[in-house]
């Protein structure tokens, strides 16, 4: 077998090779771990298994012995996890293939009538398989999850490994062939010759803010997590004003990172990282950083209000009076809890206008959940909203580009909307609805664009349109499944909830209770 230099491949320590020419799986995920040991020590075999849902024992055998490593999900995810080039653990990307299964199908049936791999009983017979586990796999891609089969079903059947999502051994022998020389760092002599560009962390920040604003950033977790610990390693080096924007920038990645797990419902984790970010932001002496702090700690305590309002629904749904009542004085208290963040930031000197725009905005938000019928207190909230929003609608790119809060134009009429339908006001939310639509709908904007519709489906609920209220809540569950955005899956759940105690025979209430426990 030939050797291959795999510092040319991203491997900077020598590790023990596997039969199959590739450095062993296990090897490359403990050197990883044990890198970024080194700055950070909670990364032991404990640490590894709690990261997977394995036990230490687990673990121990993965790296020692490669236990589980032919799975390439588990490949794909401890690459994320440690950053580790696709390339070393034989695979082309970290992204999901197309299908493989009908891949398999294509380049089977590519076969001359007479050969024994044509049909699925002989390739069935070629993997010592049942002819059930050859049609799983080319119609459910059950069973390619092995990358040792992926290898395989390549050779049987002429599959160019790259559309199976694998590189083969001799690939890396050609690449090695044509790239030119590498020249290796030691670690003290790229410690003192690669420059740490602040620049390029700003840049990938702001392209995972665009990812989340119109979708979900949830896959980039490892990234988020890689970037943060080494601003946090840097730290100690730099001093004077290069400390305080080290600081800032950080402290951007603590939103960034509160923000998505705000959005998979893990608020007290989230209100944990703000918390951080808050310090990270005063040892800058960056008060205006500060301040959104405060503000995205406000947002995470609203929208824990808006979840328990929701189950809140759930159990006035079962016939749990009691229930419901408590989970609504919760969501009162949480309401509450944000005024209080948001004086906090009232306290604070010289807040700039376009901050002073959001903070009026929010307000008006939370002010119109605790109204309870309050005719004069529901005015003065949506009063506070719409102050707000005509300073925000003045502002909209400092808001983007110097805090990385983007309220657009539907932003603003779906909060309205919301506010509206939270002070028991159903119909004017669906007026506010109706101008939306001479809005285009942001293509790019997949959390928006369901919120309108789940809006929709709440005014209509709350005036007792079943049929009206149910359709576009299955369009707008769909999408949140998709983004994975659990604050809006709630809502859905609580909407069914409150649907099904009108009318729980309605078709298509049975429905989006279907697809809500699916």
């Amino acid at each position: 077998m030939e050797y291959v230099d795999w510092v040319r491949f991203g491997l900077t320590s020598p590790v023990e090779t596997g039969t199959d020419g590739f450095p062993r799986p296990g090897k490359i995920v403990r050197w990883y771990r044990e890198q970024r040991k080194r700055t950070d020590a909670s990364w032991t075999q404990k640490r590894l298994a709690q990261e997977l849902g394995l036990t230490e024992r687990a673990v121990c055998y993965l790296e020692s012995h490669d236990v589980g490593l032919d799975s390439i999900f588990l490949r794909r995810r401890l690459a994320r996890l440690f950053n580790i080039l696709p390339i070393l653990f034989g695979l082309v990307s970290l992204e999901d293939e197309n299908s493989p299964g009908q891949t398999v199908k294509q380049h089977r049936k590519m076969k001359p009538k007479e050969h024994p791999l044509r049909s699925q009983k002989g390739l069935a017979r070629a993997l010592s398989v049942t002819e059930k586990a050859v049609r799983d796999m080319e119609k459910r891609n059950i069973g390619l999850d092995s990358i040792t089969r992926r290898r395989v079903l390549a050779h049987l059947l002429a599959i160019p490994p790259a559309a199976l999502g694998i590189i083969t051994f001799e690939e890396i022998i050609f690449r090695q062939q044509k790239a030119p020389p590498a020249i290796v760092l030691n670690e003290a002599t790229r410690e003192k010759e690669v420059p740490f560009e602040l620049a390029c962390y700003k840049d990938r920040l702001k392209a995972l803010w665009n990812r989340n604003h119109t979708g979900t950033a949830q896959d980039r977790l490892t990234q988020i997590a890689t970037d943060m610990a080494g601003l946090t390693t840097q730290l100690p080096y730099a001093s004077g004003e290069d400390e305080k924007e080290v600081r800032a920038v950080l402290c951007c990645y603590h939103h960034l990172h509160a923000h998505i797990l705000r959005d998979q419902g893990r608020y007290d984790a989230a209100i944990a990282e703000l918390e951080k970010a808050a310090i990270l932001a005063q040892r800058a002496g960056h008060p205006y950083l500060y301040a959104v702090t405060l503000l995205r700690i406000g947002s995470v305590l609203r929208d824990r209000g808006d979840v328990t309002e929701a189950l809140a629904k759930i159990e006035a749904a079962r016939g749990n009076s009691t229930g419901a009542n408590q989970k609504r004085r919760q969501a009162d208290a949480d309401y509450r809890a944000a005024l209080d963040f948001y004086a906090r930031i009232r306290a604070l000197e010289r807040i700039p206008t376009a901050l002073q725009g959001v903070l009026l905005f929010d307000e008006g938000y939370a002010q119109a959940h605790l109204t309870h019928g309050n005719q004069a207190e529901r005015r003065a909230a949506l009063a506070r909203l719409e102050a707000g929003g005509k300073i925000i609608a003045g502002t909209r790119d400092t808001l983007e580009e110097e805090f990385s809060i983007r309220i657009t134009e539907r932003t603003y009429h779906n909060t309205k909307a919301a506010a509206l339908l939270a002070a028991g006001w159903s119909r004017e939310a669906l007026q506010e609805l109706t101008d939306l639509m001479d809005l285009s709908e942001e293509g790019d904007m997949t959390r928006q664009n369901a919120y309108t519709d789940y809006l929709w489906s709440q005014a209509y609920a709350n005036l007792g349109l079943i049929d009206a209220a149910a359709t576009p809540a299955q369009d707008a569950l769909v999408r949140m499944k998709q983004i994975k955005s659990r604050i809006h899956i709630m809502r859905i759940v609580g909407l069914q909830g409150q649907l099904s105690q009108l009318d729980s025979k309605n078709i298509e209430v049975i429905r989006l209770g279907v697809m809500v426990n699916s």
